[in-house]
């Protein structure tokens, strides 16, 4: 069962986003805020399949959550894909690649594709990110 860690700063939105994803057959841990990512990335022995965060999140010194996921070593190996309003997309774009993100709002089916694809290129040229 591939596991995703999920970040969303809206509560109704990461438990509709989280109940999908589980019943589309993955298991979902929730972070609720940046810093949430954070701990879970450095205190668990269960590193997530891949990482799908609100680009907006923001760790405890209110840096922006998307730096830390795409510099730092404890991320590393772990695929990211980050869930980006509209209006923020050219924020996003000049430090990813085009599959690290999807634009809000998406549908469950996009979302599932999304992370599939991350996947499956990510295992099938070796490249993480």
């Amino acid at each position: 069962m591939t596991r995703v860690l999920l970040g969303e700063d809206n509560p109704v939105l990461l438990r509709e986003i989280a109940h999908a994803l589980e019943i589309h057959g993955y298991e979902v841990i929730q972070a609720s805020e940046g810093q949430c990512i954070i701990n879970y990335l450095s205190e668990s022995d269960r590193k997530p399949d891949i990482i799908v965060s609100d680009s907006t999140l923001k760790d405890a010194a209110h840096q922006p959550i998307s730096h830390y996921l795409t510099t730092s070593e404890a991320v590393h190996g772990i695929p990211t894909l980050f869930m980006v309003a509209f209006n923020a997309i050219s924020d996003i774009r000049s430090m990813t690649r085009n599959d690290d993100y999807i634009i809000k709002p998406f549908r469950t089916d996009d979302l599932t594709a999304a992370i599939e694809n991350k996947l499956r290129r990510i295992y099938r040229t070796g490249v993480s990110g």
